[in-house]
């Protein structure tokens, strides 16, 4: 192999790991958004609980989130919302 042939082998392996943690740094703020919207679902007060679950919906939405992920966030929603749709049914 060249020297040529190594510039370029090494290039694409700098803009590999640019891809990478451009990619983890998008997740980590995916997560740390999911974070704060799982916070406000569980608040208690109703405001900040409709605004909770509608941020889950659009930032759950994203590519960057997995199937199993997207699974998990589903549950959280479903365990959430199942106490406020039962309070209704008993009254």
């Amino acid at each position: 192999m060249g020297d040529g042939d190594r510039g370029v082998v090494g290039f694409g392996g700098v803009i590999v790991t640019l891809w990478q943690k451009d990619r983890a740094d998008r997740r980590a703020e995916l997560w740390r958004r999911l974070t704060w919207a799982f916070e406000q679902a569980v608040n208690g007060d109703d405001a900040a609980v409709a605004l909770g679950v509608e941020a889950i919906d659009i930032v759950s939405g994203s590519r960057l989130v997995s199937r199993g992920e997207r699974s998990m966030v589903l549950a959280f929603l479903e365990a959430t919302l199942a106490p406020v749709s039962g309070a209704g049914d008993k009254l």
